[in-house]
């Protein structure tokens, strides 16, 4: 095999750009951490042994490791080729010297790739051109000649540059899409700093282009074997990061839904430094490639920066990283992030945002310092607001807050307006405007909500959950029973599936498959750690079925739980309206009053409530939260 290779070397149905470190599969961009293309960079040079000792130099060169990270990376790298068919055994082990790479190189042209990346055609053209000028031909040519072969070169050159110009912009302008998917943005190495940023780069995509509004852009936690769940989508994006030290590299791929078909690809590779260029020059590409006509407002939007400074703006995507992992450990990281991006720079309005979102999602179910979070949340969301009037997340966070403490039901509709009205694809305006409407007993119109919520995320459980609630709300329970049994196949979250189907079945008056459904779970975890909705749902349907002595059990373990949390003392109250013990009902719907417990905003519409309904107390309930 010979040393002297283009950038380009394909083997099977693989292409490797030894230049850019890209790895193809027919036209499909592989993820592969960058050592391991690296050290396929090495092996395919020749087709004799590449020694151990080579491979630390040329791989590892700027590094201290130890000799077992070749053979980490190899064995992954052989894993990654035979999931797309080929053999492990392409890559040879020499035991104790070093590794041979056995398969078939072949000479590939690079007009493929410059057609692929349009950022590197004018670079990769004059290349081609200088390598090709800067040989000795051993053929007897007349002088004339001599001139003949630059003027020759050079038209070939401005041939080549002007046919490749062509087919590439008419590749890249795409008629016709007006739903885009934004998939999977991974992380090649799966560290935290890269999944942060992969999170970043994700968040600005979908805020960028979720401004503009002659497209629908969806959030879809997807890879690319699974578009076929996508049904509602035009085109679908993918990508990949890879940070190495100082430098970033994203890929990108646009496909088709339909035929999965690729409408283009490309990679830029930027300084760490430059990541707010690298988030525009990426809207800029997609909004070019899909024909839209940017207005003078959406161009400010889609190019608008929240902060200027690089350290605080890593702070925030942390921030969310460990927000979006939804657990109180992870809410107090995202805090200190959160509080840090804004030490860094006062006037980040996306960091107080998502500081006022987190605020209340620490444990909201205590008593204690519930009201002084929400007011400190309010306090910081309108910090955000101050600073940029027109942000879309710091209206929702105050509407959301306005809502679920403050009872006000005017503001708080005024503002998730207004942020739908500034980003109409922003997922969370949509879905707690749902819960608004639903809580106020404008069912219907949270239901077109729910609908427009499903639209963005058209893949999300949460959006099927909510629409559950919905249509139990509007006491419609046999759709939402069979909703249910849909959507807790969607994952294998035991503990939430087994709540969310004893909810619509104890609504269905199907008590003995709800005892059914909560003891299976019981057997199978071993323990009762189920949670003390689905406990109080367990009682409702011991108690309905005549099992007294258990239903009495749980009641009691429920209301030692009560004293310290007003969450349980709703969920009894719901039971005790079940089975017709009123005052108790009242009793702990008062207690959850006097707390604010947010549970309160359903006491309107929860079916559960309706045996104590005409009560003059309970009546009393609703004028004092201004719902009736």
């Amino acid at each position: 095999m010979s040393n002297e290779f283009n950038n380009l070397r394909t083997f099977g149905k693989f292409r490797l750009d030894t230049e850019k470190k890209l790895l193809w599969f027919e036209n499909e961009q592989v993820n592969v951490a960058l050592k391991e293309i690296e050290l396929l960079c090495v092996l395919t040079e020749t087709d004799e042994m590449v020694t151990k000792d080579e491979l630390m130099n040329r791989v590892w060169k700027d590094s201290f490791v130890e000799e077992s990270n070749i053979s980490k990376h190899i064995y992954r790298l052989r894993k990654t080729l035979a999931e797309y068919g080929e053999s492990e055994n392409i890559i040879e082990t020499v035991p104790k010297r070093g590794y041979r790479f056995i398969g078939k190189i072949e000479n590939t042209s690079n007009s493929h790739d410059l057609i692929i990346e349009k950022h590197s055609i004018t670079k990769t053209i004059v290349e081609e051109v200088d390598d090709e000028s800067s040989r000795t031909y051993l053929l007897p040519s007349p002088k004339r000649n001599r001139y003949l072969l630059p003027v020759l070169a050079c038209l070939v050159f401005l041939t080549m540059a002007f046919g490749i110009y062509s087919y590439f912009n008419k590749t890249q302008k795409i008629e016709g899409i007006k739903t885009i998917a934004i998939g999977q943005i991974q992380s090649l190495s799966n560290n935290e700093n890269e999944l942060t940023l992969a999170l970043g780069i994700k968040e600005k995509l979908l805020m960028n282009l979720g401004n503009l509004q002659d497209l629908t852009v969806q959030n879809v936690q997807i890879g690319e074997s699974e578009i076929d769940k996508l049904t509602t989508a035009d085109a679908v994006l993918f990508g990949s990061v890879q940070r190495v030290e100082t430098k970033v590299r994203v890929n990108l791929r646009l496909l088709k839904v339909a035929d999965k078909k690729q409408i283009w690809a490309t990679s830029f590779d930027k300084n760490e430094a430059e990541i707010f260029q690298l988030q525009d020059e990426l809207s800029q590409n997609i909004t070019d490639s899909l024909s839209i006509n940017l207005s003078k407002n959406e161009r400010e939007r889609i190019y608008k920066r929240y902060t200027e400074n690089e350290e605080a703006y890593q702070h925030y995507l942390r921030g969310r990283f460990f927000h979006d992992k939804r657990n109180s450990q992870n809410y107090l990281k995202a805090i200190a992030e959160f509080k840090q991006a804004i030490e860094l720079d006062r006037n980040f309005a996306l960091a107080y945002s998502g500081l006022a979102d987190v605020y209340p999602m620490q444990d909201d179910q205590t008593i204690d310092g519930r009201s002084e979070m929400y007011q400190e949340a309010l306090k910081i969301a309108e910090k955000a607001l101050k600073i940029d009037p027109d942000l879309a997340e710091a209206h929702t966070s105050i509407a959301w807050i306005k809502r679920n403490h403050k009872w006000n039901w005017d503001d708080s509709e005024k503002h998730f307006k207004r942020a739908i009205e500034l980003n109409p694809n922003y997922y969370n305006a949509r879905q707690w405007y749902a819960h608004f409407l639903s809580g106020v007993g404008r069912l219907e119109e949270a239901l077109i909500q729910n609908d427009k919520a499903r639209q963005i995320e058209p893949l999300s459980k949460v959006v099927l959950v909510n629409r559950q609630a919905q249509l139990i709300f509007l006491r419609r329970y046999d759709e939402a029973l069979k909703l249910t049994e849909q959507f807790i196949q969607m994952d294998d979250d035991i503990r939430a599936n087994a709540r969310l189907h004893s909810i619509a079945l104890l609504n269905a008056k199907q008590d003995e498959k709800v005892i059914e459904v909560v003891e299976k779970y019981i057997q199978e975890k071993g323990d009762l750690k189920i949670g003390d909705q689905t406990l109080s749902n367990l009682a409702t349907a011991y108690f309905r079925t005549g099992k007294f002595n258990k239903a009495n059990e749980l009641f009691e373990m429920l209301e030692q739980t009560a004293k310290q949390n007003s969450e349980v003392a709703f969920r009894l109250a719901q039971a005790y309206s079940d089975i017709g013990k009123k005052d108790e009902a009242i009793a702990h719907l008062q207690r959850c009053y006097n707390d604010h417990d947010d549970r309160m905003v359903w006491l309107k519409v929860e079916p559960r409530f309706d045996n104590i309904r005409k009560d003059a107390r309970f009546q009393e309930l609703l004028r004092k939260m201004n719902l009736q």
